[in-house]
């Protein structure tokens, strides 16, 4: 039996077109609107073809990696743009790929897939073999030199200390306009263990996560005092004790100056306001590096309260109630990640499944109530699993057309 397809294509008209398509032919597909819904899901099944739409260099490149390194199998088919060059992708990529028109009929591309599924693994990309080269290389970079890419397409490599020097990231791209938010959703999804790098306004900086957590924050001792200070957590008028470098919090906890549950409550408040300005930010560039999983005790943050807390922070309580009232009669209309997050989120609704609540058929209102949340939370939680593009709203209800794909952590061995 054939795997499932992952879709990625921010083109809502042609996924719509493929989606239909491949639910005539009764292949399960896995619908993804952005890049950051693309990296929520995979890892999460077992998906034999990666069918994206073609993008900026860096997104793709980042996508597709992690889609080699979740599935080593996973045939990668992208939906080219008009006067668009593959091997160019190829080599932006650095994986096996295959093309096809993307103004192809959906019939064609379905086609296109189901010969892929049939197929063997693929080969490792090798630029220098000329095998695994389908176009005229001289003549496409000819092509490019004469109608040179728009500057939105044109990744410049971002000046981040994310990844060791000859170490390819896992994970990186662009925050296109979208926002930090679906960044942090996504990699919570992937329960994501490694380092994110980020160039992106106020958030610039390196951020540890663990199991998609962000974890800790690097102070030094004179700031982490400062901090303490400034927060009210020591009393005025303590005196800092002595302490070795970097051994001030275990010294204050020892004098009793501090409480243990003060000082994580602190480290995490410190790691939502450092991340905080990601969710708002809409330009700039990230790398994520994965390291092996290690025991590690310091406090972790779960990344859909930073992006509520951005809300909370960003509206007043009056807005907040005119906005919750106007969303009552949208419908909820679940994400690709959706699924992969809920059992994280009961804390936020009070215990209910989002899950399972969310089906396109739900109202804002419906979903007030199921949850048992008052107008002004409800709003909160409701723009937050917007921006987390958790899920999407509608003006009417909406039907589920082609085969649904159980989305399920999936062991990788690696991580």
């Amino acid at each position: 039996m054939n795997k499932a397809v992952l879709l990625v294509d921010t083109n809502s008209f042609r996924r719509a077109a493929l989606a239909k398509a491949f639910a005539v032919h009764r292949v399960s597909v896995a619908e993804a609107p952005s890049l950051f819904q693309g990296i929520a899901a995979l890892g999460r099944a077992d998906f034999s073809v990666l069918l994206v739409g073609e993008g900026r260099p860096a997104s793709m490149r980042g996508l597709c990696r992690l889609a080699r390194k979740r599935h080593p199998s996973i045939h990668i088919l992208v939906l080219q743009r008009s006067g668009g060059s593959l091997e160019a992708v190829r080599q932006a990529t650095g994986v096996t790929l295959h093309g096809v028109d993307g103004d192809a009929a959906a019939a064609e591309v379905v086609s296109r897939v189901e010969a892929l599924q049939k197929m063997p693994a693929p080969m490792e990309y090798d630029p220098l073999h000329t095998a695994l080269v389908q176009v005229d290389v001289a003549a496409a970079l000819a092509e490019e030199q004469e109608h040179p890419p728009e500057d939105e397409d044109v990744f410049a490599e971002p000046d981040l200390a994310g990844a060791a020097p000859g170490e390819a990231p896992l994970m990186e791209g662009t925050l296109d306009n979208e926002g930090g938010a679906p960044l942090l959703m996504g990699l919570f999804a992937q329960e994501a263990t490694g380092t994110l790098a980020v160039d992106a306004g106020p958030a610039r900086g390196r951020y540890r996560f663990a199991a998609g957590e962000p974890v800790g924050l690097d102070e030094d001792d004179d700031a982490l005092w400062a901090a303490l200070l400034r927060t009210h957590r020591v009393k005025e008028g303590t005196a800092r004790p002595a302490a070795r470098a970097g051994g001030l919090a275990e010294a204050l906890l020892k004098g009793g100056a501090l409480t243990g549950d003060a000082l994580r409550r602190h480290l995490q408040d410190e790691l939502k306001d450092r991340l905080r300005p990601l969710v708002g930010q809409k330009e700039g560039a990230w790398r994520f590096v994965e390291a092996a999983a290690a025991a590690d005790d310091a406090p972790r943050v779960n990344p859909f309260s930073i992006i509520l807390e951005h809300f909370r922070r960003s509206m007043s309580p009056d807005r907040l109630l005119v906005v919750g009232r106007e969303l009552q009669g949208r419908y909820l209309v679940p994400g690709t990640a959706l699924a992969l997050a809920a059992s994280k989120l009961a804390g936020f609704v009070k215990g209910a499944d989002v899950a399972a609540l969310i089906n396109g058929q739900c109202t804002v209102g419906q979903f007030y109530e199921a949850t048992r949340l008052d107008l002004l939370m409800g709003a909160l939680v409701v723009l937050t699993l917007e921006a987390a593009q958790l899920v999407s709203m509608a003006d009417k209800p909406q039907a589920a057309d082609a085969p649904r794909v159980a989305l399920a952590r999936v062991s990788t061995g690696d991580t």
